[in-house]
């Protein structure tokens, strides 16, 4: 494989993890004068959204990554900030913003509802395959002090991707894909990537499955879906396995419209069927400019028109939830497991499990790549 192929698949590896975005990280910026952001400082309540979604009866909060324009020195950046909605009375509540320069690309919040972990990358912070290096950090929902490094990197290569907690807080599970390191299939070289998690209080990491991405736990802590691409095609393969990666049995999707670019799979209440993102049915028959020119695909649902798709977990024919055709979409449970909250890269949706009653929370996110977690 030409070195030209070797960069255009570390490109595709880096799309399908970090949602086609660049990567940076948080500190506070309330104490920069120079700066303005409509998103408001850490501890800031903002205006409060109308409360249009008393039809679905919903509880609880969200916690998600927004973005807003701001200016500092006469430039206008971009300003990423974690958000907390409380679906009570629709008051919003900035606890984190990211200076210039650093990103917030994905979080998973605690089962216990006290803190979160992150995909984070401090500004300036960049690696030798010249991206931003992706990083796992924690950060208290009470704002108490400042985002920690989860996990050291054992080379400026090594990115870590959405993680997620395990349902009884233990393990926290990630991605984890290294650029330096390819790993070889008969005849040709692709960038190593693999599914890993760490014990949140021992700190000790472990790799679960090899090409694996996207890990995602059944509600009662036992099994793990997550997605692989195939090396070939570049077509995604949607799996589940036990919790700590061992009888990884593929999902087999069939029917007339079998998606082939799909992401953020997750369970449903009952264990029996997994939510996934996928491409939309028109977006299967167009081929992409990397198709043209390369003659593969990219495999990633964050990068193209999707909707929310399930599938029983013995495969099947896959049924579409919505009709939306959105990007970034990102599915997260409510704590009732009776309702989904979907995190579209524009806005943040919400509806009853079966796809009905979809209704708008939050009008803009900033329209950047991103996730949702619904907490008690």
């Amino acid at each position: 494989m030409t070195r030209t192929s070797l960069l255009l698949w570390e490109i595709i590896i880096a799309v399908v993890l970090s949602g086609c975005s660049i990567d940076i990280s948080q500190q506070g910026i309330s104490g920069d004068p120079s700066l303005t952001s409509q998103a408001g400082s850490p501890g800031q309540s903002l205006k409060n959204i109308p409360v249009v979604w008393n039809n679905l009866n919903i509880k609880g909060k969200l916690v998600y990554i927004t973005s807003r324009f701001g200016s500092q020195q006469n430039a206008i950046v971009t300003l990423i900030a974690i958000q907390v909605l409380d679906l009570a009375n629709g008051n919003v509540k900035t606890i984190f913003e990211a200076p210039p320069g650093a990103w917030i690309d994905f979080l998973s919040v605690a089962p216990d509802g006290k803190r979160l972990v992150m995909e984070y990358v401090p500004a300036g912070n960049d690696s030798s395959v010249g991206t931003k290096q992706t990083l796992l950090y924690t950060l208290p929902l009470d704002e108490s002090h400042p985002p920690e490094l989860l996990l050291p990197p054992p080379t400026s290569g090594d990115l870590y991707y959405q993680p997620t907690w395990s349902p009884d807080g233990k393990y926290i599970y990630y991605s984890h894909v290294n650029f330096q390191a390819p790993y070889i299939v008969p005849g040709q070289k692709f960038p190593d990537y693999e599914l890993s998690r760490i014990d949140y209080l021992q700190g000790q990491p472990k790799k679960l499955l090899d090409q694996a991405f996207w890990p995602r736990l059944s509600t009662d802590g036992a099994h793990l879906s997550y997605v692989s691409v195939d090396p070939v095609d570049g077509s995604n393969r949607l799996f589940t396995a036990n919790a700590d990666g061992t009888d990884p049995h593929q999902v087999i999707l069939s029917g007339s419209y079998v998606p082939i670019i799909i992401d953020a799979p997750g369970f449903s209440p009952d264990d029996q069927t997994i939510y996934f993102s996928a491409a939309t049915r028109i977006q299967s028959s167009t081929p992409s400019w990397v198709d043209k020119v390369f003659g593969i695909t990219i495999a990633s649902a964050h990068v193209v028109p999707s909707d929310l798709w399930s599938v029983p977990i013995t495969g099947g024919t896959p049924t579409q939830l919505t009709h939306i055709a959105s990007f970034s979409l990102f599915a997260s449970l409510s704590p009732d497991d009776k309702h989904v909250a979907l995190y579209t890269g524009g806005e943040i949706l919400a509806m009853n499990s079966d796809g009905s009653e979809l209704t708008t929370l939050v009008k803009d996110t900033g329209g950047i790549p991103g996730s949702v977690s619904w907490i008690p």
